[in-house]
């Protein structure tokens, strides 16, 4: 449970210490970095997760003991505390106060909003998002953006993307899509979670927003038939048994023309926000082909329209 961090304190010394130095072999008893906050924190080595096209690798990081608690009162990494923040500058229209120090988050569907296309810099009162790339020679100036909305998804998903669990943010933070509860492990999936997240959509009418953290696996450019950009995420490993094997598979359609998608590289872990989409297709592996009776994967395709470049963030390694 809690938030992982980079470092922490030497109980004894009350030195600093970081993953790097664990990684190296120091070997201790560790507390949170935060003064005033005596959480007990344990040390997690990296480690490696096989995935369909290859292995890749989880960096180290610090956990919370567990039954201990970050300090209310002093600590930034105290889930509690950093919804408290959240809340405290948000549109109560979109996480609105409930009983017993809980919120309520609307989700909402993001469409492709509707722009002027300019060679100049942005009028007044248009939206600037200075930690995104821009494709260069052309601005964009966006009409009916909810500013409000996307600044507070992107707090709770960020927050959300640091945390072990959903347990912790689900006490404190529930989802709301149209007037219905929604279940945070049926919003937010994990790469051993995207086969889930696709039963989900096949098994109901309503399709509400869902949000997928993963690793890039490529970037697929515009071609004649198709004129925006993908991105593919890593789709789990899972072991050819049967005849036909189910995977998922996740792609990106970057339809906002404001999103450079040179920012993103194989091997980079994001944070991707939409609506999906599903279809299905076959592959035989390579090492099949000559087989009798060769297995087949069936893709278990998932697209995510990605209409405003806020539907995406980048994680920290």
């Amino acid at each position: 449970m809690g938030v992982k961090v980079k470092k922490v304190k030497d109980k004894k010394t009350q030195e600093e210490v970081t993953v790097e130095d664990c990684e190296g072999g120091y070997d201790g008893e560790y507390v949170c970095h935060v003064n005033g906050c005596d959480a007990y924190m344990s040390f997690v080595h990296s480690y490696e997760q096989r995935r369909l096209e290859r292995v890749i690798t989880v960096p180290s990081f610090f956990k919370l003991k567990q039954n201990h608690k970050h300090s209310y009162k002093f600590c930034p990494y105290n889930t509690e505390g950093a919804v408290e923040v959240i809340a405290r500058d948000s549109d109560p229209d979109v996480l609105r106060s409930l009983d017993d120090n809980k919120y309520e988050f609307s989700l909402q569907i993001l469409h492709k909003p509707e722009r002027s296309e300019t060679t100049t810099e942005p009028r007044d009162g248009s939206i600037e998002y200075p930690s995104k790339k821009r494709l260069k020679g052309k601005t964009y100036t966006r009409k009916g953006t909810a500013p409000s909305y996307i600044k507070v998804l992107q707090q709770v998903l960020a927050l959300r993307s640091e945390l072990e669990e959903d347990n912790e943010l689900a006490s404190l933070i529930v989802l709301n899509y149209r007037g219905k509860k929604i279940k945070w492990d049926a919003f937010y999936f994990e790469e051993d979670q995207y086969i889930s997240a696709y039963k989900l959509v096949e098994n109901k009418k309503q399709k509400h927003p869902m949000c997928f953290q993963g690793v890039v696996s490529k970037l697929i450019p515009p071609t004649e038939k198709f004129k925006y950009w993908k991105i593919k995420l890593h789709s789990p490993y899972y072991e050819l048994v049967d005849k036909v094997t189910p995977i998922p598979s996740i792609e990106l359609v970057i339809a906002d023309k404001e999103l450079d998608p040179s920012e993103y590289t194989e091997g980079q872990r994001i944070l991707a926000y939409g609506v999906v989409k599903t279809s299905v297709g076959e592959w035989v592996p390579p090492k099949e082909r000559d087989k009798k009776e060769p297995k087949k994967i069936k893709f278990l395709n998932m697209s995510l329209w990605i209409n405003h470049l806020e539907q995406i963030a980048s994680l920290s390694p």
